[in-house]
C-alpha cells in the first residue's frame, strides 16, 4: 500500500481523520513559518535553484490578456479551440482532452496529490510539462518535466472549516491555496503582468451528476455546498487582490455558479 492509499484510507475514516489532523495542527503551523521563511531568504539571496526559472517570468507578458481554462462540464472543444493562438493556463484533467483539439496549454498546472495520482500516466503519455508545488515529487512516478514552485497550504488542510485565503504577488516568494488550483494560475498570472484575463470551464457547481468536462478520479468527499462556500469566498479575495493591483479579471464561462467577477462571451472577446 503506498502513501496516497493510506491516506485515502485515513480519510474514509471520519473519527480517525479529524484525530490526525488535530494532532498535525502544530506541524502544519510549522510548514507555513518554513515556507514562508525559505521565501523570504529566496527573495534576498535569489539562490533558489529549483525556483530560479520563476524569476524570469516577472512581468513578461506586461499588459496582455490570457485565458484560464478550468475544467468544468460546461467547457466544450471548441472553446478549446477557440484560443489556441492565446496564451492559456489549465489544469489537471484538461489533457485527456489533447486527442480531439489542436489547442495546448502554455503553463500546465497540478496542486494536489490525489489529482496526481490519477493523471500523471496520462501527462507522460501526452508528453506535457508539469507546473507543480514542490512536495508533489515525492508522489511522482514518472519522470516527466517538471517546474517547480512553493505551494503554502497554510492550516488548511488540518482546520477545514476555517477559511482562509491571502493573494501573493510574487510567484518566486510562495503561492498561496485558495482550495483550487485555478489560484494558483491567477497568481502566477498576475505576477507575469497580465492585465486582463478571462476564465473559462470555471463553472463552481458541485451539485450535478458531472463536475467535470473529463474526471481526474480523484474525489472529493465534502458537501457540494461547502465546495462552493470556500470556492467563492477564494474567488472575492482574488477579485479585491487583481483590483488592488489594476488588473482585470473576467468570467467568459458559458453559465456555471460563478458571479463574482463580470461576465464576457467568449466570442466577443475572441472577436477583439
Amino acid at each position: 500500500m503506498n502513501f496516497i492509499e493510506i491516506k485515502k484510507k485515513i480519510k474514509s475514516n471520519k473519527f480517525l481523520n479529524t484525530f490526525i489532523r488535530i494532532v498535525l495542527l502544530p506541524f502544519y503551523f510549522l510548514y507555513h513559518c518554513m515556507v514562508c521563511t525559505n521565501g523570504r531568504l529566496r527573495c534576498i539571496f535569489k539562490l533558489s535553484r529549483k525556483y530560479k526559472w520563476i524569476l524570469s517570468l516577472k512581468n513578461s507578458h506586461f499588459g496582455e490578456r490570457c485565458f484560464i481554462i478550468a475544467t468544468g462540464p460546461s467547457l466544450t472543444i471548441e472553446d478549446l479551440d477557440a484560443v489556441k493562438d492565446e496564451y492559456t493556463f489549465s489544469m489537471n484533467s484538461c489533457v485527456k482532452l489533447y486527442d480531439n483539439t489542436k489547442w495546448r496549454p502554455n503553463m500546465y498546472f497540478i496542486q494536489d496529490e490525489y489529482v496526481l495520482s490519477g493523471m500523471e500516466e496520462f501527462v507522460h503519455n501526452a508528453n506535457q510539462e508539469m507546473i507543480v508545488p514542490s512536495f508533489l515529487k515525492k508522489y511522482s512516478k514518472y519522470k516527466t518535466k517538471k517546474r517547480y514552485f512553493s505551494l503554502d497550504m497554510g492550516v488548511h488542510r488540518a482546520i477545514k472549516k476555517h477559511l482562509s485565503f491571502k493573494p501573493c504577488k510574487n510567484a518566486f516568494y510562495k503561492v498561496n491555496d485558495g482550495y483550487s488550483v485555478i489560484f494558483a494560475c491567477l497568481q502566477f498570472a498576475i505576477y507575469m503582468g497580465f492585465k486582463d484575463i478571462y476564465l473559462l470551464g470555471s463553472d463552481c457547481n458541485y451539485s450535478g451528476s458531472k463536475t467535470h468536462i473529463v474526471e481526474t478520479g480523484a474525489i472529493d468527499k465534502s458537501s457540494p455546498d461547502f465546495l462552493y462556500e470556500r470556492l467563492i469566498f477564494s474567488h472575492k479575495k482574488m477579485k479585491k487582490f487583481a483590483e488592488n493591483n489594476d488588473v482585470n479579471i473576467y468570467n467568459s464561462t458559458r453559465g456555471g455558479m460563478l458571479e463574482v467577477y463580470e461576465r464576457k462571451k467568449l466570442e466577443d472577446v475572441i472577436s477583439r
